[in-house]
């Protein structure tokens, strides 16, 4: 299961078994697949989670 950090997450949605994330920014990113949101969560990768700047 894929972990998610919630900073910069204005809003969560589930529908129709989705998760659409609508960041601060007005990006959207919708998600298929099982996740965990964790407000504590840290990277420790060299790159972002999700690159809503796509």
């Amino acid at each position: 299961m894929i972990k998610y950090a919630l900073k910069n997450i204005s809003q969560i949605k589930f529908i129709d078994g989705n998760v659409e994330i609508k960041y601060a920014d007005g990006t959207i990113f919708k998600l298929k697949e099982n996740c965990v949101f964790d407000a504590n969560y840290k990277n420790t990768k060299n790159h972002p989670e999700v690159d809503h700047c796509i």
